[in-house]
């Protein structure tokens, strides 16, 4: 109650009316725009009646308000007023609406754009192909200096392919592209020549660090691109390629991935591939878990995934392969949550291990290796009550990192880490352990997260976070994302409950690349409770009844969760 307190105080003092009349624009006012469309938002006394350009808006109970004009070309006077008890407050502004300059043709002989495709191509290996793109003046004749003409794809595009040779003169020093027009031609040069990796010497790299993983390619995006997963130290990879800060390594014969170097060191030149045959394996029982073991001779990349009907955990081991001539396997009949496991050579060079759960939810596994073999532990199914139950809570952001900031100023850090002490609060009632990632505004970076919830191994887990993005105007709702398909009914039970307080539904997002969705170790979810950047839910998300409700529905989340997953 004391956080809550404080977090409305702050409200308060952010929204409290002066002798006259509070108004504040914050986002909006300039001087020109490109878009008819032209969102204002900002702060008023909370009892303000405010107009813009004479349409009213609702001023919300923090004081934000948000308010959308129709401009029209050229100079356009927005007139924005506030009036309440406390007086009347007025403020205008110019703004211009001017259209979108259209680009000025290129004369002559130019380039603006030349790169690799993919861009920052460092090196690749020999007998690749390299494909290559420039942008310059439409119908000119481009060329690489010593080398292979480029042809016109579309008005003012270039692009080849050249194919990587141990002895290119081309590639020896960084490209030259040359383009030539009616009566003037200019040069242009890449910053770095692209290296030729010799197959018979191949380089070799070794993981290193708690959290190595793999990407599934160059794509990237604010949650850092798509990741295959986390692997271990260790490791021993073949490097095929080198783009921008990441290695392109092989993991078998037809597949490739990619990862980053500050995951790997490169080992001494003489250092050959690894391939190793399956040796012994064997699965026991435990009381909380079931553990495969499978040895190999060296540590090979592996990938992990769900399978649904029947709920199966697979793993991946490129590299490997079957030589297995038995399986012994030590059943904890009480405590199973393996009920059998097989393998298939997927591929000559991939061994796939198969684990099929004694029961329909997925709660959790584990890869790692003990020297040279492979540990796959696999954790039983809880009792299905909370009471027992260890629960990880994240509040996300905190520290420096705000998170979002709504119009009247509140901060999503602060909301977080209310309602996740809330939420911890209403656990610990009823006999939950929990832990959090936080319980101060302090910033904990996302890898130590991730750490600390391996180390404390929940039985599952919530983080917190506020959206934002879209229309102020427009309120878009709550919901809920996931990563693996085996935790999906955990995202799914806790979005219908938080959607009894009449929010809009704004979906149950899987595949979410987040990185606190991406441990397998626990089912996980990620809850964005509403959209903090418009005001009527900015206003919600500080009503310390709305809180109270919400955290009510994500604990009856939890439950029926739990109940689904004992059917």
């Amino acid at each position: 109650m004391k956080r809550i307190l404080m977090l409305m105080c702050a409200a308060a003092m952010a929204i409290a009316p002066a002798a006259a009349q509070r108004l504040e624009i914050g986002r909006g006012e300039r001087a020109t725009t490109q878009t008819a469309r032209h969102s204002i938002t900002g702060v008023a006394d909370p009892d303000a009646t405010l107009t813009v350009n004479g349409k009213q808006f609702p001023v919300y109970s923090t004081g934000g308000w948000a308010a959308e004009v129709m401009l029209e070309e050229g100079k356009n006077t927005v007139t924005v007023v506030a009036v309440s008890k406390a007086g009347r407050a007025e403020k205008s502004f110019d703004i211009e609406l001017t259209p979108r300059p259209e680009k000025e043709p290129l004369t002559g002989a130019k380039l603006i754009e030349w790169s690799t495709v993919p861009a920052d191509i460092k090196a690749v290996t020999e007998g690749e192909r390299v494909a290559l793109r420039v942008v310059g003046t439409p119908g000119c004749k481009v060329s690489i200096v010593g080398g292979c003409e480029l042809t016109e794809v579309k008005e003012g595009v270039y692009q080849t392919m050249i194919t990587a040779k141990k002895d290119c003169k081309v590639l020896a020093e960084p490209l030259q592209f040359k383009i030539k027009a009616e009566g003037d031609s200019a040069t242009y040069s890449m910053k770095e020549a692209i290296k030729v990796i010799d197959p018979n010497k191949p380089v070799m790299l070794r993981t290193v660090g708690e959290l190595p993983y793999l990407n599934y390619g160059l794509g990237t995006d604010r949650l850092g691109g798509s990741k295959i997963g986390h692997i271990t130290d260790g490791i021993l990879l073949e490097a095929v390629g080198e783009v921008g800060n990441q290695y392109k390594v092989r993991l078998s014969k037809n597949r490739t991935a990619y990862i980053p170097k500050s995951c790997v060191e490169v080992q001494a030149a003489g250092t050959l591939p690894a391939q190793s045959l399956v040796g012994s394996w064997s699965v026991r029982g435990g009381k909380e878990a079931d553990v495969v073991r499978v040895s190999l001779s060296e540590r090979l990349p592996f990938a992990t995934f769900h399978q649904m009907d029947p709920a199966r955990v697979v793993v991946d081991i490129f590299g490997a392969v079957a030589n297995t001539s038995w399986l012994t396997q030590y059943p904890n009949i009480k405590n199973a949550a393996i009920q059998c496991v097989d393998y298939e050579q997927v591929e000559e060079d991939i061994f796939r291990v198969i684990i099929t759960l004694s029961h329909d939810a997925h709660w959790g596994h584990s890869v790692s290796y003990e020297g040279n073999s492979l540990v796959i532990r696999v954790k039983a199914a809880p009792k299905a009550s909370l009471r027992g139950l260890h629960v990880a809570i994240d509040a996300g952001h905190g520290g420096p990192y705000k998170g979002a900031v709504g119009v009247a100023g509140v901060e999503e850090k602060s909301v977080n880490l209310d309602l996740a002490h809330m939420l911890r609060e209403a656990l610990e009632k009823r006999g939950v352990k929990v832990t959090m990632t936080r319980s101060e505004d302090v910033n904990v970076d996302m890898s130590d997260r991730v750490l600390m919830l391996r180390k404390a191994d929940p039985n599952l887990m919530i983080s917190i976070h506020c959206n934002a993005g879209g229309s102020p105007l427009k309120p878009l709702g709550t919901s809920t994302y996931y990563r693996h398909p085996g935790f999906q009914p955990l995202s799914v039970a806790v979005l219908k409950r938080v959607l009894e307080l009449d929010m809009n539904n704004f979906g149950n997002i899987g595949s979410f690349n987040f990185i606190l969705n991406s441990p397998y170790e626990y089912p996980n979810a990620l809850l964005e409770t509403l959209f903090i950047s418009a005001p009527a839910e900015e206003a919600r998300l500080v009503d310390p009844k709305f809180r109270k409700d919400l955290i009510d529905r994500v604990v009856k989340g939890l439950e029926d969760y739990l109940k689904e997953c004992a059917k």
